[in-house]
């Protein structure tokens, strides 16, 4: 007689429960946090920046559920992404590895060298049932260009209400009541357009009223826009709504970057014209009011989720990983998303590691999002026996610098816990940026200037500690198709590529 699914569900979250959970310091260790055979769930939340947070120093309330987890947690203020891309972070976050080494850099044109091992194919060999919680057609979370290695199961669920369904539908699958698990878990529900619900606006917002569009309102213009350019291009006219239409269209017709971009600029720079008539000041502090009312939107969500996991016994005996990916500028350097930026309010995020039974912390020391794999080991006890650019956070060992790289565009940005240094390439156009972020942590005036001998000395280290990053050997070319090979080669031959 077959169980049903509430006793299996039961059964695996027992067996989950009883994952041997060993909270003792292990020899030679000590004060190092220790979580044996846990389940491991790793939360990517994107476009949190960690400057809209109250947990990282913002002065309103907006996400209190994440903060109340931070409260238990081990937090890490001083947190950088290596890019304000979502491709390029994630295959660090799951590499360990910055883009210029891992070469996922172009959507639909990047594929992860077959032998770069994954945090997800490194858990399935340690013994673990490994999960995907996030989209399932996203060029910039590819699970057909190397993110899928390692995962037993993949699932459609970007949110955290899906995050609770697919726990839960883990039930029936036999193979899932025998091991620990690990899991990696991404959500949009803050990503631009932030359109949030009126009533949590308000909460952030006391000017007057303002009509913005919504999303079908953006998704009919972007199609009409598109279909007026391409009218071969149309989809059924039997689709009713214009989101579906707009969907069906990019399923339809976007097969490279240059297609996938020519719908996502349509659709982005109508959201944000349409705050054009307003003067500056006004418009960065509605515009970012409109993003902390969603980020609070996602917080109610994580919260549901957290106490899912604390009904379930799971808070027991599971580390959690929680970081941002990137986040968003409004206008602190007078532009405003995120995908060209090199400055602090978009590459610094949270990252906070909740391990069961262990004192919360907060450490300012300098970390990065390819610290992830080897913090999960290193809190498991187990040997990670690959070689990788990133470190343990707690441990001694410290980063040099840590770096950020947009390869696919010449941009460059190099962190120490004095300096940001940002160096960009246009042709033969090179731009030189250094911030004193002790007293400039705004990074609002260049120093590079009269500072020669400091922006030497930290593009000659960065020179020096690609030197000793992991070499492999089918590593694609890091460079766009479309460069002259006489400018790859200057750029390939100046060490920073």
């Amino acid at each position: 007689m077959p169980l049903n699914r509430n006793i299996l569900l039961l059964l695996l979250l027992l067996l989950l429960s009883a994952g041997v959970v060993t909270l003792r310091q292990a020899d030679g260790l000590k004060g190092i946090p220790a979580c044996k055979g846990c389940n491991v769930i790793v939360i990517s939340l994107d476009q949190v920046r960690a400057k809209s947070l109250p947990c990282f120093g913002y002065a309103q309330n907006t996400a209190p559920n994440l903060c109340r987890l931070a409260a238990k947690s081990h937090v890490f203020t001083n947190a950088y992404a290596t890019a304000s891309r979502t491709l390029d972070s994630h295959f660090s976050m799951v590499t360990s590895l910055y883009p210029g080494t891992h070469t996922m850099t172009l959507p639909y044109s990047s594929k992860l060298p077959a032998d770069v091992p994954t945090i997800a194919a490194r858990m399935k060999q340690e013994g673990y049932m490994t999960y995907f919680f996030g989209p399932d057609w996203d060029p910039h979370l590819p699970l057909t260009r190397g993110l899928e290695r390692g995962f037993d199961k993949t699932f459609a669920a970007d949110d955290p209400k899906r995050w609770i369904e697919a726990m839960d539908s883990l039930a029936t699958l036999s193979g899932s009541l025998k091991q620990p698990a690990f899991f990696f878990m991404h959500t949009y529900m803050a990503h631009e357009p932030y359109i949030p619900e009126p009533e949590d606006l308000k909460l952030f917002y006391d000017g007057p009223d303002r009509k913005q569009m919504n999303y079908e309102e953006l998704c009919a213009f972007t199609y009409t826009r598109l279909t007026s350019i391409h009218p071969e291009l149309a989809v059924s006219p039997a689709i009713p709504m214009y989101c579906d239409k707009l969907t069906a269209y990019q399923e339809k017709n976007s097969g490279s970057f240059n297609d996938f971009n020519d719908i996502y600029t349509v659709f982005n720079d109508k959201y944000w014209h349409q705050f054009d008539d307003m003067p500056k000041a006004e418009k960065a502090r509605y515009t970012h009011a409109l993003y902390i009312a969603q980020i609070h939107e996602l917080d109610t969500e994580l919260g549901k989720f957290f106490t899912y996991l604390e009904q379930k016994k799971l808070m027991d005996n599971t580390m959690i990983i929680i970081v941002g990916d990137q986040g968003d500028e409004f206008f602190e350097h007078d532009s405003y998303s995120h995908a060209w930026s090199m400055y602090n309010e978009v590459l610094h995020v949270p990252y906070i590691v909740y391990v069961p039974g262990t004192a919360a912390s907060r450490s300012d020391k300098l970390v990065s999002l390819v610290d992830i794999m080897p913090t999960v080991f290193q809190v498991l006890r187990k040997n990670l026996s690959v070689q990788v650019a990133g470190i343990g956070v707690f441990s001694s060992t410290k980063h040099r610098m840590i770096i950020a790289e947009h390869v696919s565009d010449g941009a460059l940005a190099l962190r120490t816990d004095a300096y940001t240094l940002i160096r960009r390439i246009a042709g033969e156009s090179v731009k030189i940026e250094l911030f004193d972020i002790r007293n400039d942590p705004g990074e609002q005036i260049n120093i590079s200037k009269d500072n020669d001998t400091v922006v030497e000395s930290m593009l000659r280290e960065y020179k020096e500690l690609k030197k000793s990053f992991p070499a492999y050997s089918n590593t694609a070319d890091p460079l766009p198709t479309w460069l002259k090979e006489e400018d790859k080669k200057r750029l390939l031959e100046s060490g920073y590529f």
